[in-house]
């Protein structure tokens, strides 16, 4: 689905509740995660938290 807004190149991937973790997992393991998209003192607490919150989070 492609999200409304101004930029059309955005795609919105809804996603349920029991998938979240498991793409956010697949997400990091690309390199894609609040570490590499916010490279600031912001992105390191998030990446933390998040690699507690999640088992197998890297």
């Amino acid at each position: 689905m492609i999200c409304k807004t101004a930029n059309k190149n955005f795609l919105d991937y809804p996603a349920d509740e029991p998938n979240r973790e498991d793409i956010l997992k697949r997400l990091s393991r690309k390199n894609i995660n609040h570490l590499t998209l916010f490279p600031d003192i912001y992105g390191a607490v998030e990446h933390a938290n998040m690699q507690l919150k999640i088992k197998g989070y890297e």
